[in-house]
Formats: structure tokens, C-alpha cells, sequence
């Protein structure tokens, strides 16, 4: 008597992945670090004759004889997270920011050559970063490396026989995290534009800061004058 049957089996299958481009990646590691050599380059004006060390992603300024007028403020200004630490001469602070961490984040390396300060100081340091996913970590390294990345999947296969011989196979749909991780991805990128959007913003208040502390010191304030769609800051002598 003949007849028919059904298998079912699941069947684990690799998916490659091109969530985001190299080229983007790429792009972004530019403009990271476009916004980090511009900050570094308006911070040395106000840390000469300032000792700075460096501890993973965090500088750490030793103004040992107070000769940077107003340094909280301006470093406030840039945006920066900012904290005063205890038990120093002087005036000492830690500086972070989202921009040090994602430009670590994409490099995979240590972004300051600076010394390590000493550990009384290191104790001190807790600033928590936000972008710690490992998971987007190996994909952006993947992308990085190879293109695209590679993840599991299951697809349902039924194989039907008449009298034990294979007459048929159906594949299922696969089964995978795909869309989760596609969205993780495209999330962490906004992100990453959103936070070199807001550098761009703080780089123009850190610098009205300088101007406006070096301005006071000479006697002067600052005026802002609007010309359409620029600001142009004008000196005013205080009588």
C-alpha cells in the first residue's frame, strides 16, 4: 500500500548582511575626526602652560598655578562634560566628550598621547560612556573589514515522499534577527550624525567663550551682530 509523508527539519543557514557601507563608516570616522582636530586645536589656545595627561578617553588639565582665566567655563562652553577633581594645587579637571568616545568606538585605538596621571587621580575619573554596544562594535568592525556582516538564520524545510522516495522540497521563510539588527545599526549612525551636528554647534559657543573671557580681561565685552544667516561678534569697551 503506497503512501504519502511529510519531514519537517530546520536547517541553520548564514545570512551576509550589508547593513551600513564601508564608505559611510569611512565618512563618519572623517567628520569625527575633522570635529575632534578642530576642538583640539581651539583647546590648545586656553591650555598653554597647562599640564594635560590622558587616561583611556578622558583628558585630565592641571592648571597648577591658575593661569587660565575662566578654563571651567570655556571647557563648559565646547560642550565637554566636565569634572573638578580634589586634591590637587590648583585648579584641576577631567574632560570627556561623546565625540572622544565615538572616535575610539570606530578606531579601536587610543585617540591621545598623553601620560597617565597619577592614580589618586585616576580614581576620580567615572565618566560612563554611552556607546559600549558590542554588538555594533563587531559590526562596524566586520563592515569594516570585510564589507558585511554574517548572521543565523532558520529556515523551515518540509521534504514530502511517496513510498520513502523524495518527491518534493519546500523552503520556508529564514527565520533571523535581521530586522532588529538592521535597526540597531541605522539608530547607532543617527546617533553618530546627531552628535557631530551638536560638535559643530558647541565648537561656536566654546569659541564666542575664549573670546568673551580674553575680551573681559582687556576691559572689553562682547556683542553679537547678525548679518543674515551669519553672527559676527563685535568688541565693546566697558567705560
Amino acid at each position: 500500500m503506497s503512501c504519502t509523508t511529510r519531514k519537517i527539519i530546520f536547517e541553520v543557514v548564514n545570512i551576509d548582511l550589508k547593513v551600513i557601507s564601508k564608505e559611510k563608516i569611512t565618512e563618519c570616522l572623517k567628520k569625527l575626526e575633522l570635529c575632534f582636530n578642530q576642538l583640539m586645536d581651539k583647546l590648545t589656545i586656553v591650555l598653554k602652560n597647562i599640564k594635560i595627561y590622558a587616561y583611556k578617553n578622558t583628558l585630565i588639565v592641571h592648571d597648577e598655578y591658575m593661569v587660565s582665566h575662566d578654563l571651567e567655563n570655556i571647557l563648559k562652553a565646547f560642550n565637554l562634560n566636565v569634572k573638578q577633581l580634589q586634591g590637587v594645587k590648583g585648579n584641576a579637571y577631567a574632560i570627556n566628550s561623546e565625540v572622544f568616545e565615538l572616535l575610539n568606538f570606530f578606531k579601536g585605538e587610543k585617540i591621545f598621547d598623553y601620560e597617565n596621571p597619577k592614580n589618586d587621580i585616576i580614581n576620580q575619573l567615572n565618566f560612563e560612556s554611552k556607546f559600549k554596544d558590542l554588538q555594533v562594535k563587531n559590526i562596524i568592525n566586520n563592515i569594516k573589514e570585510k564589507g558585511f556582516i554574517t548572521v543565523e538564520g532558520k529556515q523551515k524545510i518540509t521534504e514530502e515522499y511517496f513510498d520513502n522516495d523524495l518527491r518534493s522540497t519546500t523552503k520556508g521563510e529564514i527565520i533571523s534577527d535581521r530586522k532588529a539588527i538592521e535597526d540597531k545599526t541605522n539608530d547607532f549612525m543617527n546617533q553618530v550624525k546627531n552628535e557631530i551636528l551638536a560638535s559643530n554647534e558647541s565648537l561656536f559657543h566654546g569659541t564666542k567663550q575664549i573670546i568673551v573671557s580674553r575680551a573681559k580681561s582687556m576691559g572689553y565685552t562682547v556683542g553679537e551682530v547678525k548679518k543674515k544667516d551669519k553672527v559676527e561678534l563685535v568688541l565693546v569697551r566697558i567705560d
